[in-house]
């Protein structure tokens, strides 16, 4: 599967699933299954292999989320709907509702969950994770980067965990030099980098050889050295992405993050025609991707 050899593993993991003990069912197999359909846009296979781990574990949160987003590919989103809200302690429960109202043509409405979810939360941590999903949503649909830079510095005022300012100060410095803020996005692109090393996740050439996530974390800190003057090192980063072993629970045939990244960055720059090329080639890989549709909208107006 993460050689990409979907019909390999489609048949290895069907004799997995035969062979297993029926007193002793795992939702594994299939869900890899689903993951290997979804990755071939075969989202009926996919969707009937997620029921199947459902019969397993019924009130398993990301199993209830996953059979959502099929459903909000299918097109049937007031199904998606009520799936994705059995879900509610997903970790990304508020945006992935907050998208699909979106995708049915209800942005405001997407706008108004995220607000009165905000609202609802007393406790600070969900408070800073509700504000990153928010974040999210201002940038990738509404486009809307000057909400989005709010809702990010918020986040981390109320966020104490390393591991996570690393990530949140990434997005901000991030925004910021989407809005052309550079001063602001070096600043932030610091902060990020020294959370790294407060957050003891050990040195930069092991984090970032570990396979299993090493195209996110090449994400991240491609973009951090662009911020902070180093363009090229930052950019070969982005592009190494597309070599990489997909992420761990990435449902996609390769890395779509690259070019999407590659495209808000020669977005950022003015030069709108390789932005362009690089969301056309992100779609290619993610043709269901909202949030590379919404961006090739934006540069093609």
């Amino acid at each position: 599967k993460y050689l990409g050899q979907f019909d390999k593993a489609i048949e290895c993991l069907k004799k997995s699933y035969e062979y297993m003990p029926k007193d002793r069912l795992s939702p594994l197999p299939q869900s890899n299954l689903a993951d290997c359909y979804e990755s071939l846009f075969d989202f009926e296979n996919a969707l009937e292999c997620y029921m199947g781990c459902k019969e397993i574990q019924p009130n398993a949160q990301w199993i209830l989320m996953e059979i959502g987003q099929i459903y909000s590919y299918l097109g049937k989103y007031d199904l998606a709907l009520e799936y994705m809200k059995q879900a509610p302690d997903h970790s990304n429960y508020y945006e992935n509702v907050a998208n699909l109202y979106f995708r049915q043509g209800n942005p405001a409405q997407g706008e108004a969950f995220l607000k009165q979810a905000l609202a609802k939360e007393k406790d600070s941590a969900k408070k800073a994770e509700i504000l990153l999903h928010t974040a999210n949503y201002y940038w990738d649909m509404l486009r809307n980067l000057r909400k989005a830079a709010s809702c990010m510095k918020k986040a981390i005022a109320l966020q104490t965990d390393m591991d996570k300012l690393y990530d949140y100060e990434w997005k901000l410095a991030s925004i910021y030099f989407c809005l052309g803020k550079k001063r602001d996005a070096k600043i932030h692109a610091e902060r990020s980098m020294e959370y790294f090393r407060k957050a003891e996740n050990g040195t930069e050439e092991d984090y970032l050889n570990y396979k299993e996530f090493r195209a996110a974390r090449l994400l991240r800190f491609g973009w951090n050295y662009i911020m902070l003057g180093e363009t090229k090192k930052g950019l070969d980063m982005l592009h190494g992405m597309s070599s990489c072993t997909k992420c761990r629970h990435c449902h996609c045939s390769g890395c779509f993050e690259g070019p999407l990244y590659l495209g808000l960055y020669y977005e950022a720059i003015g030069d709108y025609p390789k932005a362009r090329e690089y969301y056309q080639k992100g779609l290619e890989i993610k043709p269901h991707s909202i949030e590379l549709q919404v961006a090739l909208k934006a540069v093609s107006r």
